[in-house]
């Protein structure tokens, strides 16, 4: 006869919630105990998903959370941390996959509807380029740099390379404040100038520089912040 799992009680219990009213109303360290019991199969998840949540503070702080990190938690291996690690990233792929695409991204409004949920629920910082058509339409959405707030490194360089490799006439950039407003710092529109500058070189135009924070976006373009390289003087201008 087949060993009985003692802990299979509790999991129908938490399986018959989830399955009535989903994660509403569940504390933190609930929500993580049900998805880990896709991982680990048989043992009872509820201290591990304590200790998860008191080492990183939050159910969201520990999907944001390197591979690495997670296996410094007693109890959480190679495969657990893969698993919980790739929540986070299909998440963002099902955000991205059901946001309404716009048929071109020529207006700030259609181009701040389509870059917004890209960022949903991120700690960190994220910053997106946004390839297109010279009919606006966008051919591809490329992550150029993940980071702490503040500290993403960018090399402006590969990411005109990549540019140029597309065929793109057109360029949107795109990035987040996790914390904060929507409001360009000086490191920003700075950054925008040396983009602009590099892609201007090589025939590519950055049409704008969106910056989302808590569910807001901000168009430099729309707010008269957006600089423009001019090709006679092969200078940025505001």
């Amino acid at each position: 006869m087949a060993e009985k799992n003692p802990h299979e009680n509790r999991r129908a219990r938490v399986r018959e919630r989830v399955e009535k009213i989903g994660f509403e109303g569940m504390a933190d360290h609930e929500a993580l105990e049900y998805l880990l019991f896709y991982v680990i199969p048989r043992c009872d998840t509820n201290p591990l998903a304590h200790r998860l949540i008191d080492r990183f503070g939050s159910f969201s702080a520990v999907l944001d959370a390197s591979e690495d990190d997670l296996q410094t938690v007693q109890g959480v291996g190679l495969r657990t941390a893969q698993f919980l690690h790739g929540i986070k990233l299909a998440t963002a792929f099902y955000a991205m996959s059901r946001r309404k695409v716009p048929q071109t991204l020529q207006r700030c409004e259609d181009a701040m509807q389509y870059l917004t949920p890209l960022f949903e629920g991120l700690m960190n910082e994220r910053l997106y380029m946004v390839l297109m058509d010279d009919q606006y339409c966008p051919m591809q959405t490329v992550l150029l740099a993940e980071g702490q707030p503040g500290s993403i490194q960018i090399d402006l360089t590969a990411a005109a390379r990549r540019a140029v490799a597309s065929g793109c006439t057109q360029v949107i950039l795109s990035h987040n404040h996790p914390r904060g407003l929507p409001t360009p710092s000086h490191e920003d529109i700075h950054t925008t100038r040396q983009a602009a500058k590099i892609l201007g070189l090589l025939g590519i135009c950055l049409i704008d520089h969106i910056i989302v924070a808590g569910g807001t976006a901000l168009s430099l373009r729309e707010c008269g912040k957006m600089p423009y390289y001019d090709p006679l003087r092969g200078e940025v201008d505001m």
